[in-house]
């Protein structure tokens, strides 16, 4: 983050750090989404399921294609991280 301080000004900074939590804020509702849809009983509940996961990948988009690369790397690099915190009982 320190890097981005000398390639931006301060408030594109603090703006790209909201952006990146925001997307980060957004894939367990994604999840959730595509969860609802998958195991939804009824019409009605896979209607609005449907319109929220439309929702949440467009807001996604709208974060813009660096943020989103950026988010991938960050959540890729917490996944080796996971399977060791996993294996040691944590």
């Amino acid at each position: 983050m320190l890097l981005l301080y000398f390639t931006h000004t301060l408030l594109g900074v603090f703006n790209w750090i909201v952006l990146l939590a925001v997307l980060l804020t957004l894939l367990p509702h994604l999840f959730a989404t595509a969860a609802e849809i998958k195991l939804g009983g009824q019409a009605a509940s896979r209607s609005v399921a449907v319109i929220a996961f439309v929702f949440v990948l467009y807001t996604i988009y709208g974060v813009g294609l660096s943020v989103i690369l950026w988010g991938l790397v960050l959540v890729l690099a917490g996944i080796p991280l996971y399977f060791v915190l996993r294996k040691s009982g944590r």
